[in-house]
């Protein structure tokens, strides 16, 4: 989980400070799937660009050719931010939401459509919409982590006391931070257990209480 110095890291980078923003960043960099971000006011935007830098490429969901971008990215193991994504994600895209990788020979490898290709697990893909109350699919749902970004009154008094108190007292900010990151990191080992918990639940077969590893996780 994130500590202090990376968290601070993350605000200089252009993540707002406040705890909203430092769950949704947590979520972005530990989820088990690739962030699918609800952006509308661009602050994902703005943090994933300044965080990543020049080896961030950006394409457009609508752009024909994106996957091709998709595929290079891929290969080099660079970032790259899919904009503007649609309610119902391209199926092109179901290999890389699953990451089904297969290793051969040492090598891993993703088939995208009839091409087979290296996969560079320093690979990184983050998703993002403009719509501020999108409406997507279960089986959407459940191949991404979707992100909220939506600044909400709240968020924005968090932010501005933030920055009241780093000029006036920094000590009670560094002490806030922390206790925020604390609260951040316990909720989301819990998202990840009851997301564990969902997918023992399908997988179980005849009495719970026989499942081991259900009863651990629960």
């Amino acid at each position: 989980m994130a500590g202090r110095s990376e968290v601070r890291r993350w605000q200089s980078e252009g993540l707002p400070p406040d705890p909203y923003s430092t769950e949704n960043a947590i979520l972005v960099k530990n989820g088990r799937r690739w962030p699918l971000l609800i952006d509308p006011h661009d602050q994902a935007y703005n943090w994933i660009r300044q965080m990543e830098g020049k080896k961030l490429r950006q394409v457009l969901a609508s752009d024909p050719g994106y996957m091709k971008t998709l595929e290079n990215a891929i290969r080099l193991g660079e970032p790259i931010l899919l904009q503007d994504v649609s309610e119902d994600l391209d199926p092109s895209l179901k290999p890389v939401l699953g990451k089904e990788i297969h290793s051969r020979a040492g090598q891993d490898f993703i088939q995208l459509g009839d091409s087979e290709i290296v996969y560079n697990q320093n690979f990184r893909l983050y998703m993002s919409t403009q719509n501020h109350s999108p409406h997507f699919l279960p089986a959407v749902c459940i191949m991404v982590t979707v992100i909220s970004f939506t600044v909400t009154f709240k968020g924005l008094q968090d932010q501005l006391l933030s920055s009241v108190v780093t000029h006036e007292q920094p000590h009670l900010e560094l002490q806030r931070n922390d206790l925020l990151e604390n609260i951040s990191s316990d909720l989301s080992t819990l998202r990840d257990l009851e997301e564990r918990s969902l997918t023992l639940l399908q997988k179980t077969e005849g009495h719970l209480l026989d499942d081991e590893d259900l009863i651990d996780t629960l």
